[in-house]
């Protein structure tokens, strides 16, 4: 692949290890240093160092994988020299450091050990060990901190030596079980092993000149878009893209690289950041910031003024020594998570470009090549409900994620009408997980997938693989009515909803957290519609325990409330975080006293409009109307709603047992177990159909034979409820349309809108969003004309 070398690693990492505070020892810290090896034993792929995986922005981290079968697996690092370090004065006071993480969770019984070693390490017998007790603590697959101490480190049979400590091993077997086959097949991350307390200049990567550094999460405020934007092309180093800095909207304004929690300490005395700036003459000041981890409580900052460059539309590149930052007295240089690019007084009004933004001397290359198009994509339909896609791994390339797209219709275009993203950043080795749904009904629907890549580099492929279709069973889900309740009033009388279908959620079958005993304990129906004004909703909620009151104290996001989640657009590519504009974003939150949304403003809406009805002691019913044009953002687009169309879509439902005490549970419609569908944003929510999709309509393929003239045959059954058939013959191919009207010759649904061969045709027509009553159907081909009257009856 062609790369681009920006910077070499200018120190040894025997220097960059040499700094220490007493005795200690580095085994690893983003890297393996030059004095030492790895030795794996019982993997069917052994553990490397991987970059990317590493806990600081942007350095490797030790990737341990799936055991052989035989089960003993460990990894050894070693000292080249076998002449060990001397660790006798700190034996009794200190302890073995190590950060691990499990992305995907353990099994139940997993279980590691960890090892030292003195230089007599070729017999086993001279070695110490402890059991990592707290390993369950991974399953939420982030980064943790362990320690053991060395004093309390067993001899497996003999004493070892520690004025001679040469190794450390992490091992999935203790002593007392060696040969009882039993590994880890889970993926482990490693990182920061080491004894002591070493001084280690740290690298930090926040933007290497192509992408983010990996674990480092991007935020802005004060911009029309807070999204980490891109100018391609107009990076500090030729053909390669820099961070835009746009005009503002806001009197204050910044942008923050978020990453785990450091120890700072060292580097504010040792470290120098490193970035590259362009902007144009005249500019207000820049000042560059720390945040650490109370910062939102105490606002105290490590700060730098950027004030003795003259700006003039070229890139500058700064150096700035830790140490020159003046740091507040509250600043905890331990525990620091941010730094932020800030209007030192005011806004910026010009456009500012930022590049190569990093702590210490790391080697940095630019990868300017795509990966290949993904091969080999399948998917699994063995279990009803749900697909699994796979797809063949891309060999020539490291750590790189896959994005899964799914139609109803071969894909040829991921911009196409129908495309829709199923699974985004999925890593290599994984599968992704689409769950399926059929509108009202339990049937069988069939998917075709699309699979792209992106490299390590954050290279896309320029294409992508395909495949399909897949059948399998979809479980029936609700869709939103466009027949809303006629005349509404918010009543908490749901008579008038009768005839649309609930989205149920019951701890029987939907994500939950907290303890939630069956239905009657915590159930959620909620009903929804939709005209092209106004959204419609009702909750029927089952709650063995109301508990709200005027009085409570806790937050509302602590107490009773049921906050409801959705986009006003077609549904593609799921949002990152909550948007407005052409795609906006919304969240309303129902209260018993008033409807909350955006981010926490009061909608007050009115007595006509809204209810919250408590029945008793338990059960209550929320009703609502709430207008399109009540909900807008300045910028945001205007939405009618069109049968057929998917949105994003998620109800969270929170359960209170006691009074101002906090809620116990919190109950969801969707499958993805974000349970923060507010912080985590709309690519975690699930979607929603507006009215009936075509695929459901039940427009069936031509018989074989030849009708002699044109006809439209009365439907059966008739009366129906809530499904019909409906037959019509085309002597001759042309444009069909079949409409069906209510009794005010309002269209209610496009039944068939194409041309069609000669032949004999069979629709379904599926009523259930529709009120009781008399409808016509209507077929016109052509010259011929001709409607038929049905009935619906609920």
């Amino acid at each position: 692949m062609k790369r681009i070398v920006v910077l070499f690693v200018l120190l040894t990492v025997c220097m960059t290890f040499a700094y220490s505070q007493g005795p200690s020892m580095v085994f690893f810290k983003g890297e393996l240093p030059d004095s030492m090896y790895f030795w794996p034993w019982g993997f069917l792929e052994d553990p490397t160092e991987v970059q990317g995986l590493g806990y600081s922005p942007g350095t490797a981290g030790i990737k341990w994988v799936t055991s052989a079968e035989d089960g003993w697996q460990g990894l050894f690092i070693g000292l080249n020299s076998n002449v060990g370090n001397d660790l006798s004065s700190i034996w009794a006071t200190d302890s073995v450091y190590f950060k691990m993480k499990a992305p995907n969770g353990l099994a139940e019984n997993d279980s590691m050990c960890v090892f030292l070693y003195d230089s007599r390490n070729s017999d086993w017998d001279y070695s110490v060990w402890a059991q990592i007790d707290s390993l369950s603590i991974l399953n939420d697959g982030e980064w943790h901190q362990f320690s053991v101490a060395l004093a309390d480190l067993q001899p497996v049979t003999n004493p070892i030596d520690p004025t001679d400590i040469v190794a450390v091993s992490f091992e999935a077997e203790n002593p007392s079980s060696w040969g009882a086959d039993d590994g880890i097949s889970a993926e482990i991350h490693i990182d920061d092993v080491w004894i002591g307390h070493p001084q280690i200049p740290l690298t930090l990567t926040f933007f290497n000149g192509q992408s983010l550094g990996s674990e480092c999460w991007f935020e802005a405020w004060g911009f029309e878009n807070n999204s980490l934007v891109l100018a391609e092309g107009e990076g500090y180093t030729e053909d390669t893209p820099a961070i835009v800095w746009e005009t503002s909207n806001w009197d204050w304004q910044g942008i923050g690289f978020i990453m785990n929690t450091h120890d700072m300490s060292y580097s504010f005395t040792a470290d120098t950041l490193k970035l590259k700036i362009k902007a144009p003459a005249g500019i207000n000041p820049l000042a560059i910031e720390w945040y650490d981890v109370n910062y939102n409580s105490t606002w105290a900052v490590a700060r730098y003024e950027i004030n003795d460059v003259t700006w003039d539309s070229d890139w500058h590149a700064l150096e700035i020594p830790l140490a020159n930052f003046t740091i507040d007295e509250n600043f905890d240089v331990t525990r620091v998570y941010e730094l932020g690019i800030i209007a030192s007084s005011a806004t910026i009004p010009e456009r500012v470009l930022l590049d190569e933004i990093w702590v210490g001397s790391p080697s940095v290359s630019i990868d300017i090549t795509p990966p290949p198009d993904p091969t080999g994509v399948i998917a699994d339909v063995s279990t009803d409900y749900v697909n699994l896609i796979a797809w063949d791994d891309i060999a020539e390339e490291t750590g790189e994620t896959y994005d899964v797209y799914a139609s109803l219709e071969p894909i040829t275009d991921l911009n196409a009408e129908g495309v829709f993203g199923v699974a985004f950043n999925v890593p290599e080795g994984e599968v992704a997980v689409h769950n399926i749904y059929y509108p009202l009904d339990e049937k069988e629907i069939q998917y075709y997938y699309a699979v792209t890549c992106t490299d390590a580099a954050m290279n896309s492929s320029e294409g992508f693989g395909a495949a399909g279709p897949f059948s399998n069973v979809g479980k029936k889900r609700a869709i939103i009515s466009l027949d809303p309740p006629v005349e509404f009033v918010a009543d908490a009388d749901l008579s008038e909803w009768g005839h649309i279908e609930p989205f149920v959620m019951k701890p029987e079958t939907n994500l939950y957290t907290g303890e939630i005993t069956d239905s009657l304990d915590f159930s959620v129906r909620a009903y929804v519609a939709m005209d092209d004004s106004c959204l419609y909703v009702a909750f029927d909620v089952y709650d063995d325990h109301f508990s709200w009151s005027e009085d409570d104290t806790v937050d509302w996001w602590e107490d009773e409330c049921i906050e409801f989640y959705f986009g006003l657009y077609q549904l593609g590519v799921p949002h990152e975080y909550m948007m407005s504009g052409d795609e906006p974003d919304y969240r309303l939150v129902f209260l018993p006293n008033t409807i909350l949304w955006g981010s926490g403003w009061d909608m007050t809406p009115t007595a006509d409009d809204y209810i919250f009805e408590p029945l008793g002691s338990s059960d209550y019913i929320i009703e609502a109307r709430i207008p399109f044009a009540s909900i807008y953002d300045t910028d945001d687009a205007e939405f009618t709603p069109t049968r057929g169309m998917t949105i994003p879509f998620e109800i969270f439902a929170a359960d209170a047992d006691i009074s101002d005490g906090g809620n116990d549970a919190r109950l969801q419609l969707g499958d993805n177990a974000a349970l923060n569908p507010w912080g985590e944003g709309p690519d975690v929510w699930t979607f929603a159909w507006v009215g009936m999709p075509d695929f459901a309509l039940g427009v069936n393929t031509p018989g074989s034979e030849i009708p002699k003239q044109y006809a439209l045959r009365n439907n059966y059954p008739n009366p129906f409820n809530p499904v019909t058939h409906i037959r019509y013959e085309l002597p001759k191919a042309g444009d069909v349309n079949l409409t069906v009207y209510n009794m005010l010759g309002k269209e209610v649904y496009t039944l068939v809108s194409k041309n069609q061969a000669p032949g004999v045709y069979t629709v379904t027509f599926n009523g259930d969003n529709c009120s009781s009553g008399v409808y016509f159907y209507r077929l016109k081909t052509g010259d011929f004309v001709q409607t038929k009257k049905m009935l619906l009856v609920k």
